[in-house]
């Protein structure tokens, strides 16, 4: 029977076994073609196997997943995917820049804009999960595409242009005025297909230097002003330590550091060369790692300690009866020593969604405000179970309108301005026994 396509449609193009539905049994019409999708699958699985396992693909299991497509027309494809995935990082600009500018011109309160837009980016950060600079930098860019840069944000939104691109033209623009930035924008739009992230920038850069040479000293100098070491946790129990510095000065660090390992590297020669009786130990690390090591060394040495010494981890497990100790000053405003160290033992680090700012650089905040009336606390007791550790700028989002805060035993539940839920939990002493970072939770009237 020709089956119309609304029919086809409901009955989906895939067998029922694929998504889920119950396998035929033997005897089934349709259990042959069940044993060819399984063999089927069994080859595919053992082809990409391999292709995991080896570095060129085997000749073994020739399948090819896109027969109907020739090699062009899946070029063609990433292509498209690129282009659509830059008009969605467009369409994301613009609904960010809607909001923020309809907030800002219409606020449900008499507001500081400042705090406003803090308050909206905090939101989007728990949101799309992502850290404060990172949101932060996502409504700059949005904004600044929508009042300076129209030409950029509409190629944006086509996928013209891709959010590298326009990151640069926002960032070596950003001391240009309106009139210069339409001048950037007509220069170096017409050369976004042709060049990739590095040369693109460049490209802005020496055009932003042609329109105002002033605006390059302009941001040299802010850049001189925010230089800064700070230190970036990676996976393996590696962490990055970054120093971000004028780039002559880093240069010239750089190579006393590698003529330091050259050097002590000749030491090393010569000593085995006169003592011809002692075979020599081969140092089996690295050039980089020995450059890693000789700079530890530096430092460990200026700084009067061993880094490779491990650091005691501290505890966040509490008996009742240490709990009740600690609460025993409840009735003041600010909490002792000894109950600042075990909540920054707790939670390790900022209990807003998605921020990781050290516990130690946090404020000790009350999730139910302290208040005192006649002498006599009314709400908000400074107890274990009614502090938290909030940076400076989530304990001022805190407290802006339409945000509200609760805690329950240590589990954080954030409302946003719109409604949006979200509960975190705090850092566990065990890494592999982790609760999730924090569950975003849009519909039950009460978080899990």
């Amino acid at each position: 029977m020709l089956v119309e396509l609304a029919d086809r449609a409901d009955e989906g193009c895939e067998p029922p076994w694929v998504d889920g539905g119950r396998p035929p049994a033997p005897g089934d019409p349709d259990y042959a073609s069940y044993l060819d999708f399984l063999a089927y699958e069994a080859r595919r699985d053992a082809f990409w196997s391999a292709h995991a396992a080896g570095p060129v693909l085997p000749v073994d299991a020739p399948i090819d997943m896109t027969a109907a497509r020739s090699d062009a027309e899946l070029v063609w494809e990433v292509a498209d995917a690129d282009r659509l995935e830059n008009a969605a990082y467009g369409a994301k600009c613009r609904a960010v820049s809607n909001l923020a500018l309809r907030k800002l011109r219409d606020p449900d309160s008499d507001y500081d804009p400042e705090y406003l837009r803090r308050s909206i980016e905090a939101e989007l950060g728990c949101l799309l999960k992502l850290s404060p600079a990172a949101v932060q930098n996502l409504c700059h860019v949005a904004m600044e595409l929508t009042r300076r840069y129209r030409k950029t944000f509409a190629a944006l939104e086509r996928g013209e242009v891709n959010r590298v691109q326009v990151q640069a033209i926002v960032d070596e623009g950003a001391d240009l005025d309106v009139a210069q930035a339409a001048r950037l924008e007509e220069a170096v739009l017409p050369e976004a297909r042709e060049r990739g992230g590095r040369s693109f920038r460049d490209r802005v850069r020496r055009e932003v230097k042609a329109i105002d040479a002033d605006a390059v000293r302009k941001r040299e100098q802010r850049a001189r002003e925010e230089r800064c070491v700070y230190i970036r946790p990676e996976y393996d129990g590696m962490a990055t330590l970054c120093l971000f510095m004028p780039e002559d000065e880093a240069k010239r660090i750089f190579k006393a550091l590698k003529e330091r390992v050259h050097h002590d590297r000749a030491v090393q020669k010569e000593q085995a060369a006169e003592a011809p009786l002692v075979i020599a130990r081969r140092d089996e690390r690295t050039m980089a790692a020995q450059e890693l090591d000789t700079i530890q060394a530096i430092l460990g040495e200026a700084l009067g300690l061993d880094p490779t010494e491990p650091e005691i981890p501290a505890s966040s497990a509490l008996s009742a009866e240490a709990i009740a100790e600690l609460d025993r000053h409840a009735d003041t405003y600010a909490p002792t020593p000894a109950m600042k160290t075990a909540v920054r033992n707790r939670d390790k680090h900022c209990r807003f969604p998605g921020c990781r700012h050290p516990a130690r650089q946090c404020d000790i905040d009350h999730s139910i405000p302290f208040k005192k009336i006649k002498g006599k606390v009314v709400q908000g007791w400074t107890r274990y179970w009614n502090l938290g550790c909030l940076c400076r700028f989530h304990h001022q989002v805190k407290q802006m309108p339409g945000w509200h805060l609760e805690q329950d035993r240590g589990r954080f539940i954030w409302t946003t301005p719109t409604g949006l839920r979200f509960i975190t939990y705090p850092g566990a002493d065990d890494p592999d026994a982790e609760l999730p970072d924090f569950i975003k939770d849009l519909t039950a009237p009460v978080p899990f």
